[in-house]
């Protein structure tokens, strides 16, 4: 039955302010739950700057979602460059262009090495049928 029915005020309709607040520890458990640790670990200084910026609460989300996929693609090149091993870290903006060869026939591995041609016998596989 709903609320209009029963004469009773719909706490659907009601504004957020009269809602209880929420302790700091139940919401860094609930980011912590969904794995949202950039949100968590920066909450006060990104509510800041949301409230500085006068956001409403859908460019907010959308602001802290970002922040968050963000941290994310940073901590997923920093984990894919320690897993790679690589002994030192190079950008574009570095590369020497001008060292390169600018012929393309310069380059004596692109020559096609022959065939190579193996006449033994196939033990297993449907060649040796």
């Amino acid at each position: 039955m709903s609320p209009a029915k029963t004469g009773q005020p719909d706490r659907r309709l009601q504004p957020m302010a009269t809602m209880p607040p929420v302790p700091i520890e139940d919401l860094d458990d609930m980011l912590s739950r969904l794995r949202l640790t950039a949100i968590r670990d920066q909450l006060d200084n990104l509510l800041e700057e949301v409230a500085r910026k006068e956001l409403n609460l859908r460019e907010a989300l959308t602001w802290l979602c970002a922040a968050e996929i963000a941290r994310k693609d940073q901590r997923r090149i920093a984990m894919a460059m320690s897993i790679a091993k690589f002994p030192f870290v190079r950008t574009l903006e570095g590369f020497e262009y001008e060292a390169q060869p600018s012929e393309v026939g310069a380059f004596y591995w692109t020559v096609p090495a022959p065939d190579i041609v193996n006449p033994g016998r196939v033990e297993h596989g449907s060649a040796s049928v």
